[in-house]
């Protein structure tokens, strides 16, 4: 049962990975704005550039802040703040950093059972297979990788 357990927790964990950096943000009907990972089709989804901190950057260090649009410049020259701009970044901001904490706790879990269990099992094409030592070593090397993008 515990070795069922393992593998399903793999299997989930992998996927996630790997899809981790498409977010995308629409507006429904009512004017609110989401960010998932995955939009509903019925919707005109923009994906959003996610960029994850190195690990050198500490603390809440941020990368510098774009250069404004010819429209913003003249809207700051004025002296009019863009407060609805403002306030969507902001929540740009935050789901960014919901979607970094989220893959940093997968890529702790996944390390976590990479480093408590000796063999592996994955399931492909309906198939149960133990993994390689070279496939163990290189999950590891890709979860240490997210997670040292991912976590502070």
């Amino acid at each position: 049962m515990k070795h069922a357990l393992l593998i399903i927790l793999i299997a989930t964990l992998t996927p996630a990975l790997l899809q981790a950096g498409e977010v995308y943000r629409w507006t429904d009907e009512s004017g609110n704005t989401h960010f998932s990972e995955n939009p509903p089709s019925d919707v005109d989804a923009t994906p959003m550039n996610v960029q994850t901190r190195s690990p050198e950057t500490k603390g809440n260090d941020r990368a510098p802040a774009q250069e404004p649009d010819s429209q913003q410049e003249g809207d700051q020259e004025s002296g009019e703040p863009d407060e609805a701009a403002s306030e969507e970044e902001q929540r740009d901001q935050e789901a960014i950093e919901r979607i970094r904490r989220r893959n940093c706790e997968t890529a702790k879990e996944a390390l976590k059972t990479l480093e408590q269990n000796a063999r592996l099992q994955v399931e492909e094409n309906g198939e149960r297979r133990y993994l390689s030592p070279e496939e163990k070593e290189a999950k590891r090397k890709r979860y240490e990788k997210v997670r040292k993008e991912n976590c502070d």
